[in-house]
This record gives structure tokens, C-alpha cells and sequence, in this order.
């Protein structure tokens, strides 16, 4: 399995923020070995910044190896819960595949929106830009696909097969944004 890492930010879907702020989750498990780049880190969950995290803990284990503790501390009642909640996350997984426990300890509440674009949500700049500006075929491909998919992340998973491009997107949706704006479309 190739090698992944967890940069300056950890993304978390929406559903566990409030156990993050309320601090009944002070871990996150992930599939695969996971090397941690920075002790200081920003939680990421729902299109916004809700926490600055330090690092307390990487621990590796196999699926079969987890524990009730190793679930409570993850926001969930039992063991049988926890990998319930990875085989969604993750389709295939076995109890022999490899995790990696990142234990955080929140030292900042935040509540930063990530996005660029003022008030205005990403697919709606896309329709948008789709409706009112001359695009390339590059930018109304990308355009599209974030029409489609309401997301950042989603487009760039479906156009580039990863989300660390997603600058790719943000980029293009980033230019069409200041040009709405210039041509009297949208107000800052």
C-alpha cells in the first residue's frame, strides 16, 4: 500500500464535528499507515475550520486488534460500531488491513469558512460562470463537474483521482469568482 500522509490539515465529515467540539472524539482512525507531518494541525469539517489540534499519539494496529477503548475514544459505543462505521467509509476492508490511531487534543474552537467566494457557495459560481462568462474548455469541464458535485473535493476526486488537487479547482472557480464579480454578475 503506498504511503499517505496527514499534512496541515485533517479532513473529518460533518457528522463528527460535534463530537470533536464537544470532546467525545480525540481520535480519528484511518485506513492504511498514515505518517504524520505536523504536531499542530487544523480540523477541517462540513466546508469550514473548527479546531486547531496538536498531536498527542500515533499508534498502528490491524482492524482485528481494536478495542471498545480504541471506539470510545473515536466517538463510538463498541468496537463492532467503529469498523461498521470504516467498512462505510472504506468499502473493502478486512479485519487483517492495517490502521493508523491519531490521538489530537483540541487547543483552539474555530469557525473559519474555507470558502473564497464570499457568501456564495462553489456550485453556485459554477452555474454561474457557466450561465455568464466565456470559458475554456479546461474551465467549463471543471465547471461541471462541481456542478455535478456540489464540491470542491468531489470534483477533484472525479477529475484528477485525488483530492490534494483539488487547488486545481479551487483555482479556476477562484478566477471565475473575480470576474463575476467585474462584470456585475455577483457582489462581493
Amino acid at each position: 500500500m503506498p504511503m499517505k500522509w496527514l499534512g496541515k490539515h485533517l479532513m473529518l465529515k460533518s457528522e463528527y464535528a460535534p463530537l470533536i467540539l464537544e470532546g467525545k472524539k480525540t481520535t480519528t482512525i484511518r485506513l492504511g499507515h498514515l505518517e504524520v507531518k505536523h504536531r499542530e494541525f487544523y480540523i477541517n469539517s462540513g466546508g469550514r475550520i473548527i479546531a486547531k489540534a496538536i498531536l498527542k499519539n500515533v499508534e498502528y494496529k490491524k482492524i482485528k486488534d481494536l478495542t471498545d477503548e480504541d471506539a470510545r475514544l473515536d466517538g463510538f459505543s463498541s468496537k463492532e460500531e467503529l469498523i461498521e462505521a470504516l467498512k462505510k467509509h472504506y468499502k473493502h476492508v478486512t479485519e487483517d488491513d492495517e490502521v493508523t490511531i491519531i490521538t489530537f487534543e483540541i487547543v483552539e474552537k474555530l469557525d473559519i469558512s474555507e470558502s473564497r467566494f464570499g457568501e456564495h457557495k462553489p456550485k453556485e459560481i459554477a452555474e454561474l460562470a457557466l450561465k455568464h462568462l466565456p470559458l475554456d474548455p479546461y474551465e467549463e469541464m471543471i465547471m461541471k463537474k462541481v456542478l455535478e458535485y456540489g464540491s470542491i473535493r468531489k470534483a477533484a476526486k472525479k477529475l484528477f483521482g485525488s483530492l490534494q488537487k483539488r487547488w486545481k479547482v479551487r483555482s479556476v472557480l477562484e478566477k471565475a469568482y473575480r470576474k463575476l464579480i467585474e462584470k456585475g454578475v455577483i457582489e462581493s
